[in-house]
């Protein structure tokens, strides 16, 4: 790739991104010369888009910032010193170095890392890289930084973000005319999940849309990547892991299950399965607060999709149908996502021989801070005696916690426990 090549890849990149449309997310993302910032999470949430994104909000200008995309047609991912030469034709066009630097799929690019690394020591430049989940995880781009990255966690779209991108607003909620739309919108949500792709392009069949996904995370994500066998176990394993969605499971029990069925496979092999399915952002297993970390990591832990649209597809049902645990995921998630961008420092659920707490918060090292309960209840009277007395008997054992129940479309107090319906509690993170 010659110098003029270059140059002329780097002016059209930029042309392209500033005739974008983007529409702002709600990310967490202050990049700085000092660390990496990697942007990781599920394969089609948006990864490349939140580039763009960073790219609108702080308004660069042209001569601010340098994209590379190495998927593009025409760059030359064999030149080891292509990073080193965008930064000097930069120099050559503007008088000046680029401030930012965008380093798009850059698995593409042989021995990445050590061109990364070698930028990066100058600490003059924001870096910003992202990688697919089927080449690169994000405990892998970690490892090869030595400890200089900054994870970011990219996720689909959240319902806030969403109402942004069909322009309602919070106080639409007290507005007569504009709840119902908004229900109803959430419904959908609830139905169809949070990706793009799905929201931004009106031609796209949902169920198209997840039966390609499925295909792609079996395939590419996992099979190939991790070079299994029978690929058949996955399709077999995903709609059972589906229909456990929100749910207590045992992965003993599961692999026992499996076995009875005829498949032939190693038990440590079939705990590696759901570890790759959580490296690649589907599922998250969910830890029991008990007294030591090994205790924690050793209980039976809570599964959770990280997209309701997928469970909907993989269980062959509709939210509708158990409402309360979709309800549950999409707060799970939004929880996730706090911990996941150092906003609170642990997350997990609790259960005794009497009940159970959907979550357990600890914003720092020391006490839960937060009981969380979630209901599908629409008024005083149908919330469950069962709700109230577990909290109540939380009391006991997080005396400080504040204690909340996330109820359908209920907002009020009870017992001195505050309720909030999920859109309102959605709309104020």
């Amino acid at each position: 790739m010659t110098n003029e090549e270059l140059r002329a890849y780097l002016e059209t990149k930029k042309d392209s991104i500033e005739r974008l449309k983007v529409l702002p997310r709600d990310l967490t993302i202050s990049p700085t010369p000092e660390f990496i910032t990697s942007i990781i999470g599920p394969r089609r949430a948006g990864k490349t888009y939140s580039m763009y994104y960073l790219i609108k909000k702080n308004q660069l200008d042209p001569s601010d910032f340098i994209f590379l995309n190495f998927e593009d047609i025409g760059i030359d991912n064999t030149d080891a010193k292509i990073i080193e030469r965008s930064i000097a034709q930069h120099a050559y066009l503007y008088g000046k170095e680029p401030k930012w630097i965008f380093l798009d799929e850059i698995h593409n690019l042989q021995d990445w890392q050590r061109e990364v690394y070698t930028i990066y020591e100058r600490k003059t430049y924001k870096i910003v890289i992202s990688g697919s989940t089927s080449k690169l995880t994000s405990r892998e781009m970690a490892s090869y930084l030595r400890g200089r990255s900054l994870s970011v966690p990219v996720f689909p779209f959240s319902f806030k973000e969403i109402l942004n991108i069909h322009e309602f607003q919070k106080r639409d909620l007290y507005s007569l005319s504009r709840k119902p739309q908004i229900m109803r919108l959430f419904e959908r949500y609830l139905q169809n999940g949070g990706f793009p792709q799905i929201w931004l392009e009106e031609d796209v069949n949902p169920l198209v849309f997840f039966q390609n996904y499925v295909e792609t995370i079996v395939f590419k994500d996992i099979v190939e990547r991790y070079r299994i066998k029978n690929p058949q176990i996955f399709r077999s394993l995903l709609p059972i892991l589906a229909s456990s969605n929100a749910k207590e499971i045992s992965i003993k029990k599961l692999y026992h299950t499996f076995e009875s069925k005829g498949f032939k496979l190693s038990k440590s092999s079939f705990y590696n399965y759901t570890y790759y399915l959580e490296e690649i952002f589907v599922i998250y297993l969910l830890r029991k607060l008990r007294f030591s970390e090994r205790e924690s990591q050793l209980s039976v832990p809570k599964l959770y999709f990280l997209d309701t649209g997928l469970v909907n597809y993989l269980h062959s049902t509709s939210y509708s149908s158990n409402f309360g645990r979709s309800l549950e995921t999409v707060v799970f998630v939004e929880l996730l996502k706090k911990k996941l961008y150092g906003e609170i420092f642990g997350l997990f659920y609790w259960k005794n021989l009497t009940g159970e707490i959907d979550f357990l918060i600890k914003k720092t090292p020391g006490k839960v801070s937060d009981v969380i309960q979630v209901t599908d209840v629409t008024s005083r009277e149908e919330l469950e005696d069962r709700e109230l007395r577990m909290l109540a008997k939380s009391q006991k054992i997080f005396p400080e916690a504040k204690k909340l129940i996330i109820t359908r479309d209920f907002t009020g107090e009870i017992n001195g426990i505050e309720c909030v319906s999920i859109l309102n509690w959605l709309l104020s993170l």
